[in-house]
């Protein structure tokens, strides 16, 4: 899982908050620190958390499959 990939996730999930998301998943910020460096969030504690997860289960899922040279995708487990 790459920066660059988990930042593009959360993105499609929230265009507006992607990139905080994506800190909070990177650098396992919680909301109430995030809240506290850039001051009141748009979005509910609960709203938050509930977008992070559907990106922490995107990012899973993919990093499930691995390409293999011949273009179809193999489950790693």
């Amino acid at each position: 899982m790459s920066r660059e990939e988990t930042i593009e996730i959360c993105t499609r999930i929230d265009d507006y908050l992607g990139d905080k998301i994506a800190e909070s998943i990177l650098n396992n910020i919680s909301y109430d620190k995030m809240e506290a460096h850039y001051g009141i969030m748009p979005i509910s504690r609960t709203h938050f958390y509930r977008k992070k997860k559907m990106a922490l289960r995107m990012l899973n899922s993919r990093s499930l499959y691995e390409e293999e040279s011949n273009g179809q995708l193999r489950i790693i487990l």
